[in-house]
């Protein structure tokens, strides 16, 4: 049955350039070694994709639209299909006080957010700085070495799939769907960390759009459990010399 927009799936990837070959994203950490893209802080593995939000090129949605679970495939995408035509509208100058009063030292070639925006940074002189709001890859044709490797079609797959996305893989976590509920049981310990209220309400977010099946989200977590040990009986007291 072909995929639709809402369809939760986890995909295998490689992005490289048509024009060179050069490797710009993998999600194989062998392939990004291999390239020399590797990098220590990132997670590799499936990663997880909702069809339609925009997070792929429409080329490519529409090549997995039609591929089946663990098919394999390699599509070439020009730039209207990948990351659009470069736009020299969209090269501005800005001053570079902008950036300085955020306490942002601009430097060539360093991506940065302006006006809600993310863009590049092209030169810097004379008090001002040329940014380009293109896509990096504005312009470029694109191959995509791409796998299906699974469609979450369960309420707790997908549940479990987006809990991942935002906090990674987690030892000892668990998730249970049942009567609309999804019970989350995290370990105590990531109860300290910074960064938790934000990406709970970020996977809250994504539960609430595309896992429908689940109008409430609960979060359990074990501050201490003691192993008993059990006492003996009767006749095994009576046994001992």
């Amino acid at each position: 049955m072909p995929l639709k927009p809402g369809d939760v799936v986890l995909l295998d990837y490689t992005l490289s350039l048509k024009d060179d070959g050069r490797v710009v994203e993998t999600t194989s950490e062998e392939v990004a070694r291999e390239a020399g893209i590797y990098r220590e802080d990132a997670e590799y593995g499936p990663r997880l994709v909702v069809l339609g939000s925009g997070e792929l090129p429409s080329g490519l949605e529409e090549v997995l639209k039609e591929m089946e679970e663990g098919e394999e495939k390699e599509v070439v995408l020009p730039p209207e299909k990948a990351f659009g035509k470069r736009d020299p509208g969209k090269v501005r100058v800005l001053p570079a006080r902008e950036l300085s009063a955020r306490g942002i030292v601009p430097r060539v070639g360093m991506e940065v957010e302006v006006r809600g925006e993310r863009c590049v940074v092209l030169s810097v002189g004379s008090g001002r700085v040329i940014i380009d709001f293109n896509h990096p890859l504005a312009g470029k044709e694109v191959v995509y070495k791409v796998k299906l490797v699974k469609v979450l079609r369960a309420p707790e797959e997908r549940v479990k799939g987006f809990l991942e996305k935002w906090l990674g893989r987690l030892e000892g976590a668990e998730v249970r769907v049942e009567n609309g509920e999804a019970v989350l049981e995290l370990p105590f310990r990531l109860l300290h960390s910074r960064e938790l209220v934000r990406a709970l309400e970020a996977f809250a977010s994504d539960v609430e759009k595309h896992v429908k099946e689940v109008t409430r989200i609960k979060l359990v977590s074990t501050i201490l459990e003691r192993e008993v040990k059990e006492k003996e009986t009767p006749s095994a007291q009576a046994a001992t010399p």
